[in-house]
């Protein structure tokens, strides 16, 4: 962890002595997100299964303009997931047993 805050550290440093004004305005935000991405570093987790989940979702969007109900579009969704491999192979990767008290 302290590795990686002496190079965002590093890193923001020469992006704001940088004579580009739109490297400055990205080190800017990512000062403002520092926290945020150094959070990576010490929990090792990222939101990649639910922009995945999110992607087919859309699709389904796509697919499901012909029906004028809720209903129709989240069978599609059902539908799509379902019969999803790497969906199902991607969420038992992360999956975590329940603790039951």
């Amino acid at each position: 962890m302290e590795e990686a805050r002496n190079a965002f550290d590093s890193l923001y440093s020469w992006m704001r002595r940088c004579r580009l004004q739109p490297m400055k305005d990205a080190a800017t935000t990512l000062r403002n997100h520092k926290e945020k991405i150094l959070a990576y570093f010490y929990h090792r987790i990222t939101n990649a299964v639910c922009e995945g989940i999110n992607s087919m979702i859309q699709a389904a969007k796509r697919k499901a303009r012909g029906f004028n109900t809720y209903e129709g579009f989240a069978s599609m969704i059902y539908l799509l997931l379902v019969n999803s491999n790497s969906l199902s192979l991607t969420l038992s990767k992360y999956s975590y047993p329940l603790k039951r008290e």
